[in-house]
């Protein structure tokens, strides 16, 4: 997903299409549950009908068995960084590169356009305000979960 966020909406359409679905990396999917990735194989199916439903996807044991919200606050979102705080200090190094001209005016504005990379997980399609809304939404379960 993360790849194809810097290609045209065509591009990718046409990619989606012509290529093959995602699937999970075999040297990787040992570390997973059968469960887990059989439910993963049936949300991948290119073919919209033959994939499962959110109602049928909610009753399938992985989230039957699935932890807390409390946990998954606690355990995945309370160390990640805010979206602004990402940008402040990425605005801090780009200006500190730029002092040593260690990158030229011309790339200044390519740099302003990264997000953090845990964020390529969703399906943000290179809005960097829409990918502000996700980050902020974010923030606020942690702050809750406090």
């Amino acid at each position: 997903m993360a790849i194809m966020l810097a290609r045209s909406d065509d591009h990718v359409f046409l990619m989606t299409m012509q290529n093959a679905p995602p699937v999970l990396h075999i040297n990787r999917e040992k570390k997973f549950r059968k469960s887990f990735r059989a439910m993963i194989s049936t949300c991948l199916v290119k073919n919209l009908q033959a994939r499962p439903s959110a109602e049928r996807l909610l009753r399938h044991s992985v989230f039957k068995k699935a932890r807390s919200q409390d946990y998954i606050v606690r355990t995945i979102l309370e160390g990640l960084s805010t979206l602004g705080d990402h940008l402040k200090e990425l605005k801090l190094k780009e200006d500190d590169m730029i002092e040593q001209q260690k990158i030229p005016d011309g790339k200044k504005e390519e740099m302003s356009q990264v997000v953090p990379a845990w964020l390529g997980c969703f399906p943000i399609k290179g809005d960097l305000i829409e990918a502000k809304v996700v980050n902020d939404q974010l923030s606020t379960m942690v702050k809750r979960h406090d």
